[in-house]
């Protein structure tokens, strides 16, 4: 990353991760003021001080409320970046519904909602960038080996 971040707020959901807390410090380094936001608020990183926030993803208020937070605090916010994100490790077949549920609302709904609550601040002040990170488990499904194995047999229902 090379871009200069001087005078720029940045929220930073997953900021609890090893991605989410290396692009909080990434941004940090580059200067921008930073919110780093997680399920469990993010430790400290040494000599990178950022406010560290509790975040649900899954619901809509309480990221509200984190957006409303850092728009009175800093007065804008003109970087989102979504980060969090989890992976299931079952087998389709025998996944319960409420596992994928929790996936794909954290996954897609969680990123989904972050970018509509950022939106009317960033229109309002008429500048915003709003980045969403996927990871390679969005190809393979964190399970590759089993998914490859079952797709090179002759799977029949008889």
């Amino acid at each position: 990353m090379s871009a200069d971040f001087a005078g720029q707020v940045a929220l930073v959901t997953g900021a609890g991760g090893g991605i989410g807390g290396a692009l909080v410090k990434a941004l940090l380094e580059r200067g921008a003021t930073v919110v780093g936001a997680d399920l469990k608020p993010p430790a400290a990183i040494p000599g990178c001080p950022f406010r560290a926030v509790a975040l649900d993803v899954r619901k809509r208020d309480d990221i509200r409320r984190v957006v409303e937070e850092v728009v009175a605090t800093e007065k804008r916010l003109d970087v989102l970046v979504n980060v969090a994100g989890v992976v299931s490790h079952g087998q389709a077949e025998t996944l319960a519904e409420e596992e994928w549920d929790r996936v794909i609302d954290i996954n897609l709904k969680g990123t989904f909602l972050c970018c509509q609550a950022a939106m009317g601040p960033m229109k309002r002040q008429g500048y915003g960038r709003i980045v969403n990170i996927g990871s390679v488990v969005g190809r393979n499904g964190g399970n590759a080996r089993p998914w490859i194995a079952a797709s090179e047999q002759n799977v029949s229902s008889n």
